[in-house]
């Protein structure tokens, strides 16, 4: 990641609130499409250099006995996060608390339902090692 890349996300972040805050006085709607636009353009910007750092997080969980199931809840867990907390800036942006407020319930709900199968395994563990 270079220099410039942070230069040019900050800069589409810096212009694209600009512009949706211009637009907010005279057209809302438009402001809010322009706030999803440049979130969008910003998430796909971010996923890109991300991306070699999940690799190596694969490769590494790869190597771990039952590693690589560990690692897709991860992975699984923070993108519900993500996309969660995205959709609820959204709502909040719009003026839509209380939905923003669900959208984050439903994220929290999603998470506990995907770690379910961790902490079976942790238990199990914790189980066996006690004797139990």
């Amino acid at each position: 990641m270079s220099a410039m890349e942070i230069v040019r996300i900050a800069a589409v972040g810096v212009v694209g609130a600009l512009l949706a805050l211009t637009l907010r006085e005279e057209k809302k709607e438009f402001a809010v499409a322009v706030a999803i636009l440049t979130g969008l353009l910003l998430t796909v910007e971010i996923l890109r250099l991300v991306a070699p750092v999940v690799t190596f997080a694969q490769d590494l969980a790869g190597k771990l006995q039952g590693g690589a199931e560990y690692f897709k809840v991860l992975l699984k867990c923070i993108g519900v996060c993500y996309i969660c907390h995205f959709a609820a800036e959204l709502c909040t942006d719009s003026g839509e608390s209380a939905m923003a407020s669900r959208i984050e319930l439903a994220g929290k709900a999603t998470v506990m339902l995907l770690a379910l199968p961790l902490l079976r395994d942790l238990a199990e563990l914790s189980f066996g090692l006690m004797g139990l």
